[in-house]
């Protein structure tokens, strides 16, 4: 089971879908349609600057296999109304 995207990345993605071209239309005009910082979508189109999430990737101490058992697990028990401590 995959994260959820915060609501932040959410946008960037979306203000840097294909049918809005950066060449095409101003970097400005994309910031101001979706409230975004100037340099944060600079970043993103010049730069190519990677999310924070995939960033930080290597330093987490749970593969996303893991994460996603773990999670299994706790929706299980939620399921089932099976504490997780007493």
């Amino acid at each position: 089971m995959a994260r959820k995207k915060p609501e932040r990345e959410r946008i960037i993605e979306a203000a840097l879908q294909p049918r809005i071209d950066p060449h095409e239309v101003s970097v400005r005009k994309i910031v101001r349609l979706f409230s975004l910082p100037n340099t944060t979508l600079q970043n993103h189109v010049l730069l190519k600057a990677t999310p924070a999430q995939e960033a930080h990737e290597q330093q987490q101490l749970l593969t996303k296999f893991e994460e996603s058992v773990i999670i299994d697990r706790i929706k299980d028990c939620d399921d089932r109304g099976i504490p997780l401590w007493r």
